[in-house]
C-alpha cells in the first residue's frame, strides 16, 4: 500500500498542476492512500509489541485523514499541507526511531 502511495506522489510530481485530469487523479489517490498506508504501518506497529510508535503512527494517520473532512474553504491547499506536515511528522520521528535503535523494522 505504501510503496502504491510512493507512486501516486511521484505521478504528482510527473505531472504538474497544468497536466489535468492525470494530476487531479494523482493527487487524489495519493491523499487517499496515505493514511491508508500510514495506518497499515501502525498496525503492524503494535502487533510487534511497539505500543507508543503504535499510537503515534495512528494518530499521524488519523490527522492525514480527518483534515479533508473540515471546511477551510475553496481550494485544498491546507488540507494537502496539514496532511503532508502529519506525514512528515511521523517519517522524521520513525527516522529518528531507527537512526537511535540501529535497526531496520520489518
Amino acid at each position: 500500500m505504501f510503496v502504491l502511495d510512493a507512486f501516486a506522489l511521484t505521478a504528482i510530481g510527473v505531472f504538474p498542476e497544468n497536466v489535468e485530469p492525470i494530476h487531479f487523479y494523482a493527487s487524489v489517490i495519493f491523499f487517499v492512500l496515505l493514511p491508508i498506508s500510514v495506518f497499515l504501518v501502525g498496525a503492524a506497529f503494535l502487533q510487534t509489541h511497539r505500543t507508543k510508535l503504535g499510537f503515534f503512527t495512528f494518530t499521524a494517520a488519523i490527522v492525514a485523514a480527518i483534515v479533508w473532512t473540515i471546511p477551510f474553504g475553496k481550494g485544498v491547499a491546507i488540507p494537502e499541507t496539514l496532511s503532508g506536515l502529519s506525514a512528515s511528522a511521523w517519517s522524521i520521528v520513525l527516522g529518528f526511531k531507527i537512526m537511535k535503535e540501529g535497526a531496520v523494522y520489518h
